[in-house]
């Protein structure tokens, strides 16, 4: 018998999105579409929700979360959840870790291995569960039945952990299940992995415009053929008042005559020193400070790439 899952599909990116066209498809296809929206969510974090939704969904669960195991885990920058409240890990993190009955287990018999896949039934028996604190005062009011969790690292003595619960009443994890998530834990731990370097690429990149606007001088970056590649925040403010240079349909110009002669002659400069057999390699840019940009008491640099 074939069996069809129901997957959002975006129109555009063919990722599973939110609110857009609903597809049927079979076991394997949807497999593939989370992976390619694991990787997206590198990309654009924001859209870690909607893959937890979609593996939620895929296994049967009804929630989904990232987050790191014991003491303070809401504050963890890795907590990221589908379908369960905040407080619930404001909870956690400020008394339930201690009456918690899966992760320490896991942990005290070293299954933490990085990759490795349990469900709270192979680490407590049901009639344990059942009388415990952490079932009636934290899983029960959550409507969690059923949890398989998958490490995503193995620090000790707080791991990340990827978890995805079923509600009450439903069916345990099966080995099966178990083994489906464990192929895709690989994905996680490098999307994971990949949007920490572009995170902190980012921090890069940011802490670098800050220093740059705080040198009080204008820096526009264009191609050789005038299209604008950056703009720092006070060449922005200039290009933005009437009388000398501005940015049309992209192109950097002016708006008379003279000023446009001079960036004619920028241009030219920085293709002749393309062109130019004694220049070197990585010379990527010709650099000029031009007359023509001291215009409202702002010192202007216009950088020409020579490599476009």
């Amino acid at each position: 018998m074939l069996t069809f899952y129901c997957v959002c599909l975006d129109t555009h990116y063919g990722l599973p999105q939110s609110n857009t066209i609903i597809l049927f498809m079979n076991r394997h296809d949807a497999i593939l579409a989370l992976i390619a929206s694991i990787y997206q969510s590198a990309l654009n974090p924001a859209d870690w929700i909607v893959t937890l939704e979609t593996l939620a969904k895929l296994f049967g669960g009804h929630a989904a979360f990232t987050m790191t195991v014991g003491a303070g885990a809401h504050e963890s920058p890795g907590l990221t959840c589908y379908n369960l409240p905040i407080e619930a890990f404001v909870a956690y993190g400020d008394y339930y870790y201690q009456h918690d009955l899966w992760s320490p287990p896991w942990l005290s018999q070293g299954l933490n291995t990085l990759g490795s896949v349990y469900s709270g039934d192979q680490l407590v028996d049901d009639a344990t569960l059942k009388r415990s604190v952490w079932f009636n005062e934290f899983l029960q009011p959550l409507d969690i039945g059923h949890s398989m969790f998958a490490a995503l690292s193995n620090d000790l003595p707080s791991p990340s952990i990827l978890v995805i619960d079923r509600p009450l009443g439903s069916a345990p994890f099966s080995k099966a299940d178990r083994d489906c998530m464990a192929s895709l834990v690989s994905h996680f731990t490098r999307a994971l992995a990949i949007s920490s370097q572009l995170q902190i690429l980012k921090a890069g990149i940011d802490a670098h415009e800050t220093a740059v606007n705080t040198l009080k001088v204008g820096i526009i970056s264009i191609t050789q053929n005038a299209k604008v590649l950056y703009a720092n925040d006070l060449a922005l403010s200039m290009l933005s008042k009437p009388g000398g240079l501005m940015i049309r349909q992209g192109l950097l110009s002016s708006v008379t005559a003279q000023g446009n002669q001079e960036l004619a002659l920028l241009l030219d400069l920085a293709k002749q020193q393309r062109a130019c057999p004694k220049r070197c390699k990585r010379e990527r840019f010709y650099c000029c400070w031009p007359k023509r940009t001291h215009i409202y008491q702002t010192p202007t640099i216009i950088l020409v790439n020579c490599t476009d």
